[in-house]
C-alpha cells in the first residue's frame, strides 16, 4: 500500500510516495492447501517443518476427485509432500527416528491403515488402532509420546481419549470417568504441570468441567474447571510457571477470563481483560484455537478481534504482563500457527489488505507491532471507598479504564520507574472511564 503527499517548497512541487512495509506475505507453498489446517510442527532434530491438514498434491484448487489430504514438509529448504491420505491428518510428532502421524484417514498411498501410522525407513507402517475414532494431538512428555482425541479405545483397551506409548505399545493413562449420554470425550490437549498430567477438551462426564488433572490413577476436575454448558478447552501450555488454558471461555458464563486463563497453583486467573470479539464484550465468542511459546512470549490465535482492549484480529501475544498485537492481522479467524526458523506462519481464510495468500501467510516485517495494552493490578483495601482491581490499556490517544466506581476521579499517571508524568481527571459511569 502507498500514500502520496504533495509538498510545496517555494519554487518546487514535490510528490513524496510513502511506502508502507509489508507485514505479511504468502507462504509460497508449491501446492494448494485447504481453508482450515490442523497443525504447523517444527522438528528441530531434522530441521523439518510440517504443514498438516488438507493439501492438494496435484496442484491448483481441489475438486471432488483431485482433493488430497496429508502433509506438506520443508526439509533442507525444499518443499515436498509426504504421503497421500484419504482424509484429514490432524497431528504429527517425531519419536526417535520415527515420525508418528494421526488423523481421520483410513488409507495412505492407497493402502488401508487405521488412524495412526508411522514413517519408518521411507515407508508407512501401522502404529495403532483408535477404534475408528480420530486422534487430535500428539505430545512428547518425559520422553514418552502421549495422544489425545475422540477415541474411547486404543488397540482394544478402554482409555476414554488419553493414552501413551510405553514399551512399544499404547496404554491408557489414568482412569477417566466414562462419557455420559453416548457422546465420547473429545480430549484436545495434554501437558505436564508441576509433575502432574493435565488434559482439556469437550470432556463429557457427569462432573463436567472440561479440564482434568491426574491425581494418582484418577482424572479429577482442576480448580472447579470451566463454567457454562458451552465452555471448552483446546490448548494447554506451561508459561512462566503457570498453567495456561485456551479455548471457548467467557466471563458471561462464569469463567474467570475471556478466551484464555491461567492456573497459578491455587486458582484460575484472567489475563487482563482477555480476548474479545468486540471491545468490552464478555459473551461466548472469540475462541482460542491454538497457543505456542516463542522468545519467552505466549502467542495465541483464534476468532477474537481484541486482546487486552487493543485491536488484535485473530492473533496476539502475551508477555506475562500485557497483551500486544502482531500487526497487519488478517480479517478473519486464525486456525493454527507455527514458527519455522523464527518466521511465524498462520492459517486463516482471511485476507491482508485485500490480498489472498492461499490460506497461509508468513510474517515478513522486520518486527512485530508494539501496540500493547496495560494491565494494572491494585491490591484490595479495607476502606469503604477503596478501589479494588483496575484494568487499564491504551487505545489510540486515549487510556481506557475498567473498575472505577461511578463518579469523578483524579488519577496520577506514572511511568515504569515511578516518575509522575501526569495528573488526569476521569469521569466513570460505574463500569469504565477514559482520558
Amino acid at each position: 500500500m502507498t500514500l502520496s503527499r504533495v509538498i510545496h517548497t517555494g519554487t518546487h512541487l514535490l510528490t513524496v510516495v510513502i511506502l508502507h512495509a509489508q507485514v505479511w506475505g504468502p507462504a509460497e507453498f508449491p501446492i494448494y492447501v485447504d481453508t482450515q489446517l490442523r497443525q504447523f510442527h517444527y522438528d528441530p532434530m531434522d530441521d523439518a517443518f510440517y504443514v498438516v491438514g488438507r493439501t492438494d498434491a496435484l496442484g491448483g484448487p481441489p475438486t471432488n476427485t483431485e482433493h488430497r489430504n496429508g502433509i506438506l514438509r520443508n526439509r533442507g529448504g525444499v518443499w515436498d509432500t509426504l504421503g497421500l491420505f484419504n482424509n484429514d491428518v490432524m497431528c504429527v510428532i517425531r519419536y526417535g527416528d520415527t515420525l508418528i502421524v494421526g488423523g481421520g484417514f483410513t488409507a495412505v498411498d492407497g493402502q488401508p491403515f487405521g488412524k495412526l501410522v508411522a514413517w519408518v525407513n521411507e515407508q508407512w507402517i501401522p502404529f495403532g488402532n483408535t477404534g475408528g475414532s480420530t486422534p487430535y494431538r500428539l505430545r512428547m512428555i518425559n520422553d514418552e509420546v502421549h495422544i489425545t482425541g475422540l477415541f474411547q479405545t486404543i488397540d482394544g483397551q478402554t482409555c476414554n481419549g488419553v493414552a501413551k506409548r510405553t514399551g512399544g505399545q499404547w496404554v491408557p493413562v489414568g482412569n477417566m470417568p466414562p462419557p455420559i449420554g453416548g457422546n465420547a470425550h473429545s480430549v484436545r490437549d495434554i501437558t505436564e504441570y508441576n509433575g502432574q498430567l493435565v488434559v482439556t477438551g469437550n470432556i463429557n462426564t457427569a462432573v463436567g468441567d472440561d479440564v482434568f488433572i491426574l491425581e494418582g490413577e484418577d482424572w479429577v476436575p482442576l480448580g472447579g474447571g470451566l463454567a457454562g454448558w458451552n465452555s471448552f478447552g483446546r490448548s494447554l501450555l506451561v508459561y512462566h510457571g503457570d498453567l495456561y488454558l485456551g479455548g471457548g471461555l467467557s466471563v458471561m458464563h462464569g469463567d474467570p477470563g475471556m478466551g484464555v486463563i491461567r492456573w497459578d497453583g491455587q486458582q484460575w486467573r484472567p489475563l487482563g481483560s482477555g480476548l474479545q470479539v468486540y471491545n468490552g464484550h464478555n459473551g461466548p465468542l472469540g475462541n482460542v484455537e491454538d497457543m505456542l511459546i516463542h522468545n519467552d512470549e505466549l502467542f495465541v490465535c483464534g476468532g477474537f478481534r481484541f486482546a487486552g482492549g487493543i485491536s488484535a484480529n485473530g492473533i496476539a501475544r502475551w508477555n506475562g504482563e500485557q497483551w500486544c498485537s502482531i500487526g497487519g492481522e488478517p480479517q478473519s479467524i486464525v486456525f493454527c500457527m507455527g514458527f519455522f526458523r523464527d518466521t511465524l506462519y498462520i492459517n486463516t481464510p482471511g485476507t491482508f489488505d485485500g490480498q489472498d495468500f492461499n490460506f497461509v501467510a508468513k510474517f515478513v516485517a522486520p518486527e512485530y507491532e508494539n501496540n500493547c495494552g496495560l494491565w494494572v493490578g491494585v491490591e484490595e483495601q479495607q476502606e469503604e471507598d477503596a478501589v479494588g482491581e483496575l484494568r487499564a490499556w491504551q487505545n489510540g490517544d486515549q487510556v481506557l479504564i475498567d473498575g472505577l466506581p461511578a463518579g469523578r476521579h483524579r488519577l496520577m499517571v506514572v511511568d515504569a520507574t515511578g516518575r509522575v508524568v501526569g495528573i488526569e481527571t476521569a469521569v466513570s459511569d460505574g463500569t469504565s472511564a477514559s482520558f
